[in-house]
């Protein structure tokens, strides 16, 4: 354009277009049209390179600035055209039972009285009943047949050792009839679990489609072959079985684990305080009907992304007090919240069924840190309460200062004593107490969400409901005239909860 711009022929007197010679007049006609052609052009590359402006700058771009280029926010697994972070098939083996127990099975089969639907007939076996497709299915004890394919087939999974409860078969009483696509994603299924399916008769075709509906795989299931997926393949891939013009009877027959219990599974990913919180039945632990697992996450960075956590009903995350210990070398609030919103976001797309419980953070010894505890815990409330199915586990029975009640004790000695050098980790008092604010969040015993509707969270769970105001001479921060401690807002995670509203300190 510079070049253009020069070459243009230069006149005394633009309004004095007389005295200029015709021939400088086309020069100037053609530099005039080749001016407009060169901005055009401009014009459409620029309406291009917006189409790729998240994309990676190539190496002859480097020297350019950082300023010019957009960076890619993204969650990771939806990169890639939505691309599914696993396989749909975890194995597929054929030949998995042998022709003794292929023909008990059938035998079985035929003498069994079955529930029809509209595509399939259904019989199932279980520990716990179980409502499938419009059909209830009472709990009933495994026959013998049925045990022994369990046995068959156990060497052959990927863990041998899996629990397995629960038995599926469905009959196709020919080619027409079939599995529309769906996914077994039932929340009474265990979430770390395969599902297992063996089939008998003519080979049918199963259709594999992940979420966007762009990428598809087809498996061949022949006669007494074994095929296994997770359950966590099931958030992210669609099955069917397609129609043929097969007049032979098929069955298939599907081995799985589940039980209520997992209505409430949960994955807890913190620090080193959730380190000694056990899941499972028994004294200590979280109870039976409180399944899960847990997966350490020092800093908030460490929380892992989205398609590796797993199909858990709850997801709590308890993370922050180690991004914010160092003083000297710490990323600031806002990028901690903001990172913290990316993992949340990405979970919350990822499993959409699943509640997020952000755990807040637990007072330490130092006042100092303290004090920086209490405004990323104030910010963590506001991002909550933005977000719909992001939930706040409150601590308030810890006070503002980790006491000797709560803290870690030194036993080394003669006689204990608080261990003042460990600011950060709770006793066992302490951690009893925090595993009943979690226990109590997420079995819905206690409020994580309060009744409000404008407003910050942080300003909901210090005022209480939006129907009434706190009274001005309870509330020292609204009268500093009154020096009332022992009294103060209801938080939630409150136990003592007096006739007006206000519990006492503990």
């Amino acid at each position: 354009l510079t070049s253009t711009i020069i070459s243009l022929p230069q006149s005394e007197s633009i309004s004095d277009c007389s005295t200029i010679p015709l021939e400088r007049l086309e020069n100037l006609s053609k530099c005039v049209e080749t001016l407009s052609d060169k901005i055009s052009n401009l014009e459409k590359s620029l309406v291009t390179s917006e189409d790729v402006s998240c994309s990676r700058p190539s190496i002859a771009t480097q020297d350019h600035k950082m300023d010019s280029v957009t960076p890619n926010t993204r969650s990771p697994h939806l990169i890639g055209n939505n691309e599914a972070p696993c396989k749909p098939l975890l194995s597929y083996k054929e030949n998995a039972i042998s022709n003794d127990l292929k023909t008990s099975l059938l035998k079985h089969v035929r003498d069994s009285n079955f529930t029809s639907n509209k595509c399939h007939d259904v019989l199932y076996y279980g520990e716990y009943s179980f409502k499938t497709e419009d059909i209830t299915c009472p709990a009933q004890g495994f026959p013998p047949v049925v045990a022994d394919l369990i046995n068959a087939v156990r060497p052959k999974l990927s863990n041998p050792d899996a629990l397995i409860n629960a038995c599926f078969i469905r009959r196709y009483t020919d080619g027409t009839r079939h599995v529309p696509q769906q996914r077994l994603d039932d929340p009474v299924i265990d979430p770390e679990s395969s599902i297992i399916t063996i089939s008998l008769g003519p080979e049918r075709t199963m259709v594999f489609t992940d979420n966007s509906g762009k990428r598809s795989e087809e498996t061949n299931l022949h006669d007494c072959s074994l095929l296994e997926v997770t359950r966590h393949s099931q958030d992210f891939w669609l099955h069917e079985l397609n129609q043929n013009d097969s007049k032979t009877v098929s069955f298939s027959i599907n081995l799985m684990h589940l039980a209520p219990h997992f209505l409430q599974s949960t994955i807890l990913i913190g620090d080193s305080n959730t380190a000694r919180i056990n899941f499972g039945a028994g004294r200590g632990k979280l109870g039976a009907w409180m399944p899960g697992k847990r997966v350490p996450a020092m800093i908030i960075d460490d929380i892992p992304d989205a398609c590796r956590i797993g199909a858990y009903r709850n997801i709590i995350l308890h993370a922050g007090i180690n991004d914010i210990k160092n003083p000297f070398n710490r990323k600031s609030d806002t990028t901690i919240i903001n990172s913290l919103k990316q993992k949340c976001d990405d979970i919350g797309h990822t499993y959409p069924k699943a509640k997020v419980y952000i755990s807040l953070l637990l007072p330490t010894r130092s006042g100092r840190l303290n004090h920086q505890v209490k405004q990323l815990n104030n910010m963590l409330l506001d991002f909550a309460y933005m977000r719909k199915n992001v939930f706040i586990i409150s601590h308030s029975e810890f006070g503002d200062i980790l006491s000797d009640n709560f803290g870690r004790w030194d036993t080394s000695g003669e006689h204990a004593c608080p261990n003042i050098r460990d600011t950060l980790h709770l006793g066992k008092k302490g951690l009893c107490k925090f595993a009943t604010d979690i226990k109590m969040a997420v079995m819905g015993r206690r409020k994580s969400r309060p009744d409000v509707f404008a407003g910050s969270y942080r300003d909901a769970l210090t005022q209480g409901s939006h129907e009434r105001a706190i009274p001005s001479h309870v509330n020292n921060r609204y009268n500093p005239q009154r020096r009332d401690s022992n009294v103060r807002p209801v938080a939630r995670g409150s136990s003592k909860i007096h006739h007006d509203g206000y519990q006492a300190h503990p």
